[in-house]
């Protein structure tokens, strides 16, 4: 059975709404993304990465995380890996990246 589409909306639209009947490959995604950032009014240059990157950069703030849960959360083999996406020395903002809203 294939997954329920919801009816776009003014203020959504869904991936499927946005190709209908073709697949969303790894460039319609990063265009998909760069255009919802630009509606945002974000300048910064985000990418999905941007996304895993805040997640484990928030995972990893409280006091009480470690290293070893984000790796397993990501999937990495090596905490090497999920290192590179703390960005808690960046401070990425973390309210650019929710304005996207996908």
């Amino acid at each position: 059975m294939p997954p329920t589409v919801l009816a776009p909306s003014s203020a959504r639209s869904t991936v499927t709404d946005c190709y209908p009947g073709r697949r969303l490959t790894r460039q319609r995604a990063w265009e998909m993304l760069r255009r919802r950032a630009r509606a945002a009014g974000i300048s910064t240059d985000v990418c999905n990465h941007s996304f895993r990157a805040t997640g484990i950069t928030a995972y990893l703030e409280n006091p009480e995380a470690r290293v070893e849960v984000a790796q397993y959360l990501a999937g990495h083999a090596d905490p090497k890996t999920t290192k590179l996406y703390d960005r808690r020395a960046e401070r990425v903002s973390l309210d650019e990246i929710e304005r996207i809203g996908i």
